[in-house]
């Protein structure tokens, strides 16, 4: 009964360290962390990365496609989708930007329907769906900004001068976000 009793006391304890490292975005001291048999191990909990509530800041945006690293953006060709995995950064006004090469079947996509959405799952799965439409009428100072923003692209092409680089810019309508739970999704305000 004792070891029952602990048990459940450092479970309360860790989640609310839980709690409070999702709430007030820090590090919460180490606790006693449960084990089976009634041991308890001394750590820091995982830290959940998005507030409870439905707040949800641009910082955490960034955060969550930072952690992802990746997205699936979706597209719609004359009824059918198409999702491919991209890599996006975002701007200081909040525009996702990535590269392409003039060649890719997305440029015609994009051209015949502009929509896209982009899904992001960060280590946490925690999910980041952004909803909007693409600009690719970037010219050379937008791609030389995609350059030194985006490192992976450097490797891809010249400069921004070079005629295969299609700078694509997702210019967002709607961004939810959800925890890794069953639920809804909230809206980024």
């Amino acid at each position: 009964m004792a070891s029952t009793v602990s048990w459940w006391r450092s479970s309360v304890g860790l989640f609310m360290a839980v709690l409070q490292c999702s709430t007030r975005r820090h590090t919460p001291p180490a606790v006693p962390w449960p084990t089976p048999g009634g041991a308890c191990h001394y750590r820091s909990p995982p830290c959940i990365l998005v507030p409870n509530g439905g707040d949800m800041s641009q910082e955490t945006v960034r955060r969550i496609v930072k952690s992802a690293g990746y997205c699936q953006m979706a597209t719609c060709v004359d009824g059918q989708p198409r999702v491919r995995p991209m890599k996006f950064v975002i701007t200081e006004d909040f525009r996702f930007w990535c590269s392409t090469f003039d060649i890719s079947g997305k440029v015609q996509e994009f051209m015949h329907n502009n929509k896209v959405e982009l899904c992001w799952v960060d280590a946490h799965k925690n999910h980041l769906r952004v909803t909007g439409t693409v600009d690719i009428s970037g010219g050379a100072d937008k791609k030389r900004e995609l350059l030194r923003l985006h490192p992976g692209a450097r490797h891809l092409f010249s400069d921004e001068h070079d005629p295969r680089l299609v700078h694509v810019e997702v210019i967002p309508a709607h961004i939810r976000w959800k925890e890794h739970t069953f639920g809804e999704y909230h809206e980024l305000q």
